[in-house]
């Protein structure tokens, strides 16, 4: 399975993939921002599942999250965050 991992914190997305990686078998791919993760999408069809941190650089999850849901739809997304709030799960 291919994992879209988008987070600024580097250490937190190595902690990730270590977890991910000794239980499963996955590609797990990092990027830092919405604008890489909106190329990876578009550049890579064997992306299964986005992982998505509600703090970015440059604009929120959740404005990431619609325009993933613009480009593909029936793409996966999970919402992780340190800052989770219920109107947050709710916009979500």
């Amino acid at each position: 399975m291919k994992i879209l991992l988008t987070d600024n914190q580097i250490e937190y997305c190595e902690l990730i993939k270590q977890i991910l990686s000794f239980h499963y078998s996955v590609d797990l791919v990092h990027v830092l921002d919405c604008p890489a993760a909106l190329s990876s999408i578009q550049q890579d069809s064997s992306i299964e599942l986005v992982l998505l941190d509600q703090v970015l650089i440059g604009e929120s999850g959740l404005d990431c999250l619609r325009q993933i849901r613009e480009l593909k739809p029936e793409l996966p997304i999970v919402m992780v965050t340190a800052h989770a709030t219920e109107e947050l799960m709710q916009q979500a």
